[in-house]
């Protein structure tokens, strides 16, 4: 395992690229307007709150589950390059909030 720090320019261009993709098996967007709202105060607060960190799998040369897209993502035909296996409900609620999705 091996700890990365990635800055959410990187984590959306991810997203667009289809490269980083939801397993199957991970719940549907599940976050409350409250939610989301909360999660943006934490970041623009000064000094700002940590938001927690994302979980992923490297897909490899095979795929270990079935994955979808993050909402909001363009479809890619591509092979994804890792699963989002913890972080869902935040990067979801940040790419839609940045990109307009």
């Amino acid at each position: 395992m091996e700890a990365r720090n990635k800055k959410i320019e990187n984590w959306f261009s991810m997203i667009r690229q289809g490269q980083i993709v939801l397993p199957r098996f991970q719940r549907r967007e599940a976050w409350s307007d409250k939610q989301i709202v909360s999660l943006l105060e934490n970041i623009f607060r000064s000094p700002p709150l940590p938001i927690g960190t994302l979980l992923t799998l490297e897909v490899g040369n095979k795929e270990l589950f079935e994955s979808r897209p993050i909402i909001g993502a363009p479809c890619s035909h591509e092979k994804p390059q890792a699963h989002l296996l913890d972080g869902q409900q935040r990067l979801t609620a940040l790419w839609r909030s940045f990109t307009g999705d």
